[in-house]
């Protein structure tokens, strides 16, 4: 009768015993009193919140001493119970000496050492950059590792080992740049840590810190349910964002397989392999109150299925590293993507292409119908006569032998993944509310087209105003407009990111090869003059975001112009590809035209009339 109600106290109260804790040498009066004990602890971390650095000492000294006499009486110290009040007890120490000021995790021979990426800097990072360089690599730059970081992006190194001045991660954040817009920024301590870092060589490592011990189940080859693929995936998305930080939810923190294994205030919420004993499957699974994750979010019916098996599989964990950022183990949204598109065949991607076209269409314009012309290598729909379907269709097929040949592509070969979609508006207030709900933004009135490719080939396609087949000095026509959005959406292929100059002025000349003795592209090269006039230093003029909407087309024709002429067609490819590839537009420059951009720009002035 005894162990039973010690059971029960234990589901009351989020103990986490097994039946080999029940049959262990404490006796039942001794259990209620660690129980008792084990809820005065709690306390602990609620003055720790309250910075009541004395009051927390003094509970948590009287608390262990009466744990110990207990533990002492009863010879239980190798009891599972009892080192879970061990570990409670190590972790409000290890935070009371950080609210005195000293230092938690000494290195292991006593003396100061180099600062480490991973205990040091990668919580910094994290916290403030980790949504766009850990999770993902937005502009090729991802952060999770000092290799990584020395390593950059698209623009170079992020970080120069040893010159705090020199790198740009740095300098970024300290002129607060980054993170972008009204985000949290790193504060001065932070970035001292930072500069710190990178001064001591930016190394992956440090000293060795003294990290407690967990015992973390392996895997034998038998699972059913990977805790990489299966169950890391929601905790992280799910569960990361109350359980990490300096002052996670319940003292728990997620973000790394030690620090879940070590549990929370409460002690380990997890017990390998006793699935009804353990404090975190017992709140997710709905079991015990408040049911985790608490809010909106909510594991699917298949995650807690995965959750149930996991722990009567014991727990496997197939991560090496105890300490890496559970964040760095998921695979990104964008990898899952990947890996699905990866697996697509011509056909179901050409599929889906449509279906997410037929979606965008309902979303932004639900009460309207379209019609739909498909070639080799498009698909053009909207809400115009079926023969000027046709005739845009007709109108992109001639420039995809035109992008094959001057780009040297196989007769067979894909422009895009699933061909491009053309979508093809009536009139501007169509135009305007399909832009505004799909790519949330408003339309200039000088806008009449734009087009969207991912390197992933998720989405590719170009929404076209018909304006007509008339063309003026201030606006081209209909085939202008198709050829030059249709030149933008192959640019912008690839990882690397494209001027809106190239991208615009390689369409107008490539129209004014297939269009004769039309008003708008003869006016181009006198509507550059103005706007190129303006600026002050010569190689500006191949930075991207010189030039307003209305100026980047003129402007990008008169570069374009110039380059192929310059330089022939071949090698106007060569630099293409180079930007595609990720490089930057200086260093493209460089080694494809064998000159410095200000040596190239001089040029570009001296032919230009």
């Amino acid at each position: 009768m005894g162990i039973r109600l010690v059971a029960i106290a234990a589901v009351l109260f989020g103990l986490v015993l097994t039946s080999g804790d029940v049959e262990a040498a404490l006796n039942s009066a001794q259990r209620r009193e660690l129980q008792t004990l084990q809820r005065e602890l709690s306390k602990v971390a609620s003055m720790v919140l309250r910075k009541d650095v004395e009051g927390a000492e003094k509970l948590l000294q009287e608390t262990q001493k009466q744990i110990d006499e207990i533990v002492k009486e009863a010879k239980a110290e190798d009891d599972r119970f009892v080192k879970t009040l061990r570990q409670t007890i190590d972790r409000h120490q290890n935070k009371i000496r950080s609210l005195k000021g000293e230092d938690p995790a000494k290195p292991e021979n006593g003396e100061a050492g180099g600062m480490s990426f991973k205990d040091d800097v990668r919580p910094i990072l994290a916290k403030y950059c980790g949504g766009c360089h850990i999770d993902n690599a937005r502009g090729g730059l991802r952060l999770g590792s000092a290799a990584a970081a020395v390593q950059g992006g698209q623009k170079g190194p992020a970080v120069v080992p040893g010159n705090p001045n020199g790198s740009l991660m740095l300098r970024r954040i300290a002129a607060g740049q980054m993170p972008p817009g009204n985000r949290p920024k790193p504060n001065p301590q932070e970035i001292t840590v930072l500069a710190k870092w990178i001064a001591d060589g930016a190394k992956e490592g440090g000293p060795s810190k003294k990290l407690p011990k967990v015992d973390v189940p392996k895997p034998t080859g038998n699972e059913t349910v990977s805790f990489k693929e299966d169950i890391a995936p929601f905790m992280v998305n799910l569960c990361v964002g109350c359980h990490s930080g300096n002052d996670p939810r319940g003292g728990l923190n997620l973000t790394t397989v030690r620090n879940m294994m070590l549990g929370g205030d409460t002690g380990m919420v997890i017990l390998p392999g006793d699935l009804e004993n353990s404090r975190m499957y017992r709140l997710v699974a709905g079991k015990e109150a408040p049911r985790m994750p608490q809010g909106q979010a909510r594991i699917t019916r298949k995650n807690l299925n995965d959750f149930t098996k996991w722990f009567e599989e014991g727990n496997k964990i197939d991560v090496d590293d105890p300490d890496k950022l559970l964040r760095e183990v998921v695979p990104t949204p964008a990898e899952l993507l990947a890996r699905e598109l990866a697996a697509l065949t011509p056909e179901e991607f050409s599929q889906r292409r449509l279906q997410r076209s037929h979606d965008a269409w309902n979303r932004a314009l639900p009460k309207q119908n379209y019609r739909i012309y498909e070639t080799r290598d498009f698909a053009v729909l909207g809400n115009v006569p079926g023969e000027r379907l046709r005739q845009i269709g007709d109108w992109a097929e001639e420039q995809a032998v035109t992008l094959r040949d001057m780009f040297g592509h196989k007769a067979d070969e894909e422009l895009w993944k699933g061909r491009l979609a053309i979508v093809v508006l009536k009139d501007r207030y169509e135009f305007g509310e399909y832009n505004l709900i799909i790519e949330r933004r408003e339309s200039p009135a000088e806008m009449t087209g734009y087009s969207r490719v991912t390197s992933n080939g998720q989405d590719a396609y170009a929404v076209l105003l018909d304006v007509g087949d008339e063309s003026s000095a201030a606006s081209p026509g209909m085939r202008v407009n198709v050829i030059s959005q249709i030149i933008g959406a192959y640019l912008a292929r690839g990882e690397g990111q494209l001027p809106e100059w190239l991208k615009r002025g390689t369409g107008l000349v490539i129209a004014s090869q297939s269009v004769e003795e039309d008003p708008y592209l003869q006016g181009l090269k006198k509507a550059a003059q103005t706007p190129l006039q303006r600026l002050t230093k010569p190689a500006d003029v191949f930075a991207d975001g010189q030039f307003s909407p209305t100026e980047v087309g003129p402007v990008g024709y008169a570069l374009v112009d110039f380059l192929i002429k310059g330089g022939t067609k071949r090698k106007f490819g060569e630099f293409i590809r180079a930007l595609q590839s990720g490089a930057s537009v200086n260093n493209a420059i460089q080694s494809v035209y064998r000159a410095t951009p200000q040596q190239l720009a001089i040029n570009f002035f001296a032919t230009f009339r």
